[in-house]
């Protein structure tokens, strides 16, 4: 009888973890909706090409050292040279943003929608949330002016000095948390994860883009950007929501530019 109820219970089978279990429902929601209308191997290829993601992958690390080419751009990036740090940041604004449309137009010859990679629904708690973050940022950037002096200029050349900067660092740092996570965490996620069907390879190949993006900083910040993106990337495959991201990147991205 003891022989008999051991073997009974050795093959029962074991309780997942529940990292596995995480892992499995990421698989389950980022997997391409099948279509009954079209044929199984037509959609697969479809939904399984790369193209898109690396075309655009591509794109945004050529955009990001072909800046140095703009010679504003370069003044502040390379000589440090803060009389040009509104430049950059309205041109990081606008290049981010140009990323961002192009993301839509892929979005939109493909048939797909943002929420398919994580983009939040904005409730009504969400966008008070958001808009009492913002706020409250602006009003920092407007009445709090950072205590350096103009000789100590190049030991503070990433915080703004002047109003329009700050407020302008609060533009930059909202568009860096919505761009920048629905790109290289949603879609740049599900899409290589669609494609290869390997979440590891998935989540470190943007993540290796995403840090070569900080070469120019230095190797400090290429590490910290590689170690940061793969802690929002596990977020992301246990939450599959990209709103709490963009707030914390938000947060993290305004503090370092206003403090």
């Amino acid at each position: 009888m003891e022989l008999r109820i051991y073997s009974q219970e050795a093959n029962q089978p074991r309780p997942r973890h529940r990292l596995t279990r995480w892992l499995e429902e990421f698989e389950r929601w980022a997997a391409p909706e099948v279509e009954p209308e079209r044929e199984p191997g037509i959609e697969q290829e479809q939904e399984r090409s790369f193209l898109p993601v690396a075309v655009l992958l591509g794109v945004a690390l050529l955009v990001q050292y072909a800046q140095f080419y703009h010679p504003a751009v370069r003044a502040y990036l390379e000589n440090r040279d803060i009389l040009y740090r509104a430049s950059w940041m309205g041109f990081t604004i606008f290049k981010q943003w140009g990323l961002f449309v192009l993301m839509l137009l892929v979005f939109a010859i493909k048939e797909e929608r943002l929420a398919g990679v994580g983009f939040p629904r904005l409730d009504a708690r969400r966008m008070t949330v958001a808009l009492g973050l913002v706020g409250f940022f602006l009003g920092v950037a407007l009445l709090h002016r950072p205590s350096y002096s103009l000789a100590e200029a190049g030991l503070y050349w990433m915080v703004p000095l002047w109003t329009g900067e700050r407020v302008l660092s609060v533009a930059l740092a909202l568009t860096a948390a919505v761009v920048e996570e629905t790109f290289f965490r949603g879609f740049a996620i599900v899409w290589t994860y669609r494609w290869s069907g390997s979440l590891p390879f998935a989540v470190l190949f943007p993540a290796l883009v995403f840090s070569a993006g900080h070469a120019y900083l230095g190797w400090l910040n290429i590490l910290f950007a590689f170690a940061v993106t793969l802690g929002f990337s596990a977020i992301f495959l246990w939450r599959r929501d990209l709103y709490w991201l963009m707030v914390v990147h938000f947060v993290i991205d305004v503090l370092d530019l206003l403090a």
